[in-house]
């Protein structure tokens, strides 16, 4: 935990590999905050690395060694591998995704331009047992920013009523974004207009 802090991952890697000389062997919560410091650190392939030398060591994998995996590969912007992880590695695995799998997995594809994939892996979630958040909504109106799909970041923001979540200023700094970039400003105004209802003050 020191070195995940610190960001040290050439200490925490060390510290595997003399655990292993000294015969003993990293248990999952070694491998995780190994996994962890390694995604602080931008070292996503060898946080990919450790889960792979966890299966070749017998270690099972936890919900949290997917989620550090899924969200090492988000930080850098690998949503392939990010998706590959969540629908593949996961289910060999028998390990069920939760929320904070699916919303690296959106981050990630937010992050590579995929709003398609982004809106399909939210849409996923309630058949796969997991309940979206506002995270979750936040981050797949996030990805429509670039591309300006602002009508899709409408669709999302009305349905979070029906989700019973609440948006916040993430939500709506998203989906004026889009708007903008297509010089929807009507629509802007009205998303404006909204803000005080919910009790969030827009940015002056």
């Amino acid at each position: 935990n020191g070195c995940q802090k610190q960001g040290a991952w050439q200490l925490a890697l060390s510290i595997l590999s003399v655990m292993q000389e000294e015969g003993s062997l990293p248990d999952a919560v070694c491998y995780n905050a190994a996994m962890s410091t390694c995604k602080r650190s931008s070292q996503w392939a060898l946080a990919l690395i450790l889960l792979a030398a966890m299966s070749s060591s017998s270690v099972r994998p936890t919900e949290v060694t997917f989620n550090t995996a899924i969200s090492a590969c988000e930080h850098a912007g690998q949503w392939q591998l990010a998706l590959f992880i969540l629908n593949d590695t996961m289910p060999k695995n028998q390990i069920k995704p939760d929320s904070v799998s699916y919303n690296s997995a959106i981050n990630a594809c937010s992050k590579g331009g995929r709003w398609l994939l982004a809106l399909s892996m939210l849409q996923a979630m309630p058949g796969d047992g997991v309940e979206p958040d506002i995270i979750s909504y936040n981050s797949a109106i996030s990805a429509f920013k670039p591309a300006g799909v602002w009508e899709a970041a409408l669709s999302l923001l009305g349905d979070l009523s029906n989700a019973k979540l609440t948006p916040d200023m993430i939500t709506f700094g998203a989906a004026i974004s889009s708007c903008e970039l297509r010089g929807a400003w009507q629509v802007v105004m009205s998303l404006l207009q909204m803000m005080p209802a919910e009790e969030i003050k827009p940015d002056r």
